[in-house]
């Protein structure tokens, strides 16, 4: 590994992590956590994700051809270095962007003249799971938060937990992969665009709803917040919401440019979709 020097520091946080039916396309000793391809190019891609960016359900032999973040690096014309995990949560991510930050920061990358990092968060309130190290921390941040309408609540919680703490710089870009926010309601600029509102469009399928939270690696937790906090009213609010999460699960098992098995990931053309409209941000830098 050249582009990450610390092998064991990004592995140990996803230790405490047991995702179950992941996919039967891959078997647990095919996840990698990182992946490089090193050309000698004088600019870096660093991307940092879950199971969207790493490529779930793309061809297993084709996997890092396939993904967008080899598709950007070629349009981009970089170098480049995945740091993904199926399943995993934002605090991982955010701790890999300050790593990667302080590796910039040392020159570990002088080499490169420029250094483009981009990280695809994924939904919100998988870091809240009890028997995570950091449930403490992102419980008393929900217990801070006075909030009775679920989005605003959602808002607040990214803000506090995430965005507040991520480095503001040109080079330094964020998304949401199959949820989203309103964006004018959060502290740091994100992509317009959530990956899978462009799948979406390409389909024609109408969805123009903020969902903060879809799968139940994420509403578990919150929904076992609310009960154990007895928040009535943050409850009620979203038991209103969840027709919108059910909604959104719909629409993306009947896009087209979602894989039609197990966690319906996007397809390779999906990938290729999103490389491009990120590259019309990076082809101006």
């Amino acid at each position: 590994m050249l582009l990450y020097p610390d092998k064991d520091q990004i592995i140990k946080n996803t230790k405490y992590f047991q995702y179950s039916n992941h996919t039967q396309f891959y078997t647990f000793k095919d996840w990698n956590l990182y992946e490089e391809k090193i050309q000698n190019k004088n600019k870096l891609l660093i991307v940092i994700g879950d199971s969207w960016t790493w490529g779930d359900s793309l061809e297993k032999n084709k996997r890092c051809e396939q993904f967008y973040t080899n598709k950007l690096a070629e349009k981009i014309n970089a170098d480049w270095l995945c740091i993904s995990w199926p399943g995993i949560d934002n605090e991982w991510m955010l701790e890999n962007l300050l790593k990667i930050e302080d590796l910039i920061k040392n020159n570990f990358y002088s080499k490169y003249k420029n250094v483009f990092v981009h990280v695809c968060f994924t939904e919100l309130y998988r870091e809240l799971q009890t028997q995570k190290y950091n449930y403490k921390k992102f419980k008393e941040i929900c217990d801070s938060i006075e909030k009775d309408n679920f989005l605003d609540f959602s808002e607040e919680y990214f803000n506090k937990g995430f965005l507040n703490n991520i480095i503001k710089n040109k080079n330094f870009t964020y998304s949401t992969n199959f949820w989203n926010l309103r964006n004018s309601n959060l502290n740091v600029d994100i992509m317009k665009k959530y990956w899978q509102q462009l799948l979406f469009e390409k389909d024609l399928i109408i969805d123009q709803n903020y969902v903060p939270v879809v799968s139940g690696i994420g509403l578990f937790p919150i929904t076992d917040y609310m009960h154990h906090q007895k928040n009535k009213k943050l409850l009620h609010d979203f038991k209103n919401y969840t027709k919108l999460i059910l909604q959104r699960n719909e629409n993306i098992y009947n896009c087209s440019l979602n894989h039609k098995k197990v966690t319906k990931h996007p397809t390779m053309e999906g990938h290729e979709i999103w490389a491009d409209y990120l590259y019309n941000y990076y082809k101006d830098l």
